[in-house]
């Protein structure tokens, strides 16, 4: 395992020059001094200062934002709103990424509130302070590090000593695992923001896609790599008094994913896991499920913007017409290493439906109310043509509804 990104210090001389040498010198505890940037660190006379930073952004991993008293700049004029501003371009560059951001409050600053700040870096607003205090220091850093060894670990480096002691207790992005015989393969997905939606602009975009939000992924969690097949299905039903043997249908069984099961058939199968394995089995909320689609792209599909058939199963409404689902995996897989997002089967999540994102929490938790007969369905289906199978795209049915296009992925939480 290496850690490959860089930790990414924003600031303002004027505003928090010292307070930002401090918070390197405490994260050096736990990340070797190569895997930070600092400028005052990193670049040396003769260096060109833009190229620098520019560089230093595209290989970061996370943006650290430290924001004091003078951030911002005078009460007549705000920095923020020059386009040239370094703060304000790091804090653009890295929000068009979706990188994870952490602001980072020193001492008794306010937030940034969204009327403060310019519309390119507007969702600032929306992501979830830390604070540093200059009495406890050392301690609120620590309470930060974590977030941030998830969003640099990848597989492609050395983990320090340090490092290797925290991962050794809990899972890291890219890992893929099974919490017991014949369950499900599961991976694990980095923390991070997104924004859930899609632009006015996309094409074939519905109203219920937006508005556009920031979502915050506060920690990493497992998703299955690929949706419950009828092995996984089968095994689990042999085991238990829960009678429903879904009919295939003519598809197969095996590696095919699992159809003709309700929200509630899904979740008494989540249950028997839960029970098995003493993991927090669940299903995604539409905000990781959407997430974990995109897999840090934001265009129509985790892809590019036009449908392509080796990525994904559907009706491209043309003589290569598929009836049916495919394998399980017989689509190449996402950056994150999830298989079938796109096209096949339906896939419910926990969300009751809702016609916006306007009730969508921030946080990436579900939407759900007293009165949910109807739960939220994503990502297209075998039968449906290239518009329905969008990162976007939303649809919805009765809980108990059962299909031949409707199937299921499970999630859990990581408790070490």
């Amino acid at each position: 395992m290496r850690i490959a990104k860089k930790i990414f210090i924003s600031y303002r001389r004027e505003d928090s020059w010292a307070a930002s040498g401090w918070l390197f010198s405490q994260l050096e505890k736990h990340f070797p001094a190569d895997q930070l940037f600092l400028d005052t660190k990193a670049i040396r006379p003769g260096d060109q200062f833009p190229r620098r930073i520019d560089t230093e952004l595209e290989d970061a991993a996370a943006l650290v934002v430290v924001i004091g008293q003078n951030w911002h700049g005078s009460k007549e004029v705000s920095r923020l709103s020059e386009p040239n501003d370094y703060v304000h371009r790091e804090i653009a560059i890295s929000l068009a990424r979706g990188i994870l951001i952490t602001p980072v409050l020193i001492e008794g600053t306010a937030p940034p509130r969204p009327e403060d700040l310019p519309p390119p870096i507007r969702l600032l607003a929306d992501i979830q302070c830390y604070r540093l205090n200059r009495d406890t220091f050392e301690s609120d850093v620590e309470n930060l590090v974590p977030l941030l060894y998830h969003a640099v670990a990848t597989d492609s480096g050395t983990l320090s000593e340090t490092q290797g002691r925290y991962f050794s207790s809990s899972k890291t992005p890219g890992v893929v695992f099974r919490d017991f015989d014949r369950g499900p393969e599961m991976i694990v997905i980095p923390a991070g923001h997104f924004l859930i939606g899609s632009p006015d602009d996309e094409k074939d975009r519905e109203l219920d896609e937006g508005p556009q939000k920031l979502i915050t992924i506060a920690s990493p969690l497992a998703a299955g790599r690929y949706a419950i097949t009828f092995d996984e299905w089968d095994y689990f039903a042999s085991l238990t008094e829960h009678a429903y043997m879904p009919n295939d249908n003519g598809y197969g069984r095996g590696r095919q994913p699992v159809i003709n099961v309700s929200w509630h058939d899904a979740r008494a199968y989540i249950e028997w896991a839960r029970d098995l394995s003493g993991k927090p089995y669940r299903l995604l909320s539409e905000s990781e499920w959407e997430y974990a689609a995109r897999a840090g792209s934001q265009t129509s599909y985790w892809w590019g913007e036009e449908a392509v058939r080796k990525f994904a199963n559907y009706d491209p409404g043309d003589e290569e017409r598929r009836y049916g689902p495919t394998k399980s995996g017989e689509t190449q897989a996402n950056m994150w290493g999830l298989h079938d997002f796109h096209g096949n089967v339906w896939e419910w999540v926990e969300d009751c439906w809702h016609s916006s994102h306007e009730m969508t929490p921030t946080t990436g938790e579900p939407f759900v109310s007293a009165n949910c007969s109807h739960r939220v369905l994503r990502g297209g289906a075998w039968n449906v043509g290239p518009s329905g199978m969008r990162s976007a795209s939303r649809n919805w049915e009765r809980a108990s509804r059962r299909s031949d296009v409707i199937g299921f992925r499970v999630a859990r939480a990581l408790i070490g």
